[in-house]
């Protein structure tokens, strides 16, 4: 017969662990985002944010879904748009708090287990898959290290409000 009381004792095990892993990475994002602000006169500001085409460029050119905007862009701007600018999911991204906007630029893909671990950061060519608090640091340090990223940020630090 299964034990019922034994698998649930497992299951809150399971979870307890699982909110200290989710904490755990909030406060790694948190700290790179504080350490980054002291660093830029509070200038950026770095967070986990979900992108969705479709409620944003595709509406507000009157299209009906990402795929109907790149389709209707062509090659043209198509081609010269990064793929990741039609991808919906959740992405690290940067904002600057001083320029009065709400704008966020896309830095890296991020996906997280429900459990917290693994995650995986994907920027450029590289796919970084953490299992643990220490190899997710390395991951943001290898991150802001990226000449790309570098540019992306360094961009965000010099909007100005509109």
């Amino acid at each position: 017969m299964t034990d019922f009381a034994s698998a649930f004792k497992s299951g809150q095990e399971a979870a307890a662990k699982a909110q200290a892993a989710r904490h755990s990475i909030d406060a790694l994002i948190l700290k790179v985002s504080e350490d980054l602000a002291r660093v830029t006169d509070g200038r950026l500001n770095i967070s986990v944010q979900s992108f969705d085409p479709d409620n944003s460029v595709a509406r507000w050119l009157g299209i009906a879904s990402s795929t109907a905007l790149q389709a209707s862009i062509g090659t043209s701007i198509g081609a010269a748009a990064p793929r990741s600018a039609f991808e919906k999911g959740k992405y690290l991204a940067a904002s600057n708090p001083k320029s009065g906007g709400n704008k966020y630029t896309r830095l890296a893909k991020w996906t997280q287990a429900d459990e917290g671990f693994p995650c995986t950061l994907g920027f450029g060519q590289s796919e970084l898959n953490c299992y643990d608090i220490e190899s997710l640091a390395t991951a943001f340090s290898d991150m802001l290290s990226n000449a790309t990223i570098g540019e992306k940020l360094l961009t965000v630090i010099n909007e100005t409000s509109k």
